[in-house]
């Protein structure tokens, strides 16, 4: 079986920042951190930010997987691992 093509992607609200300006600051970051994974893993083959309303931001990643499960456990490790090295938190991903 070929691997396929898949995006993961993540709303973060800004709408926990008491300035919405640290709040996309904090965005930006997360995804500088996920193009810094995209050079250490192979599979991740690309990122994108976007404003999708005033106070929620996406953040997603498109990868090379052999299935869905595959590409969601890489997908949001590769998110939650940015989001922590931007000095963020994933209080309630554990359940995922």
């Amino acid at each position: 079986m070929q691997p396929g093509r898949y995006a993961v992607e993540c709303d973060l609200g800004l709408d926990r920042f008491d300035d919405l300006a640290d709040g996309v600051a904090m965005a930006r970051s997360v995804h500088r951190e996920v193009r810094r994974l995209r050079g250490a893993h192979s599979a991740i083959r690309s990122t994108r930010i976007r404003r999708r309303a005033r106070t929620v931001v996406e953040i997603s990643v498109t990868l090379t997987a052999e299935s869905t499960t595959e590409a969601f456990d890489l997908g949001a490790s590769a998110i939650r691992s940015a989001i922590h090295a931007a000095g963020g938190n994933t209080a309630g991903w554990e359940g995922l």
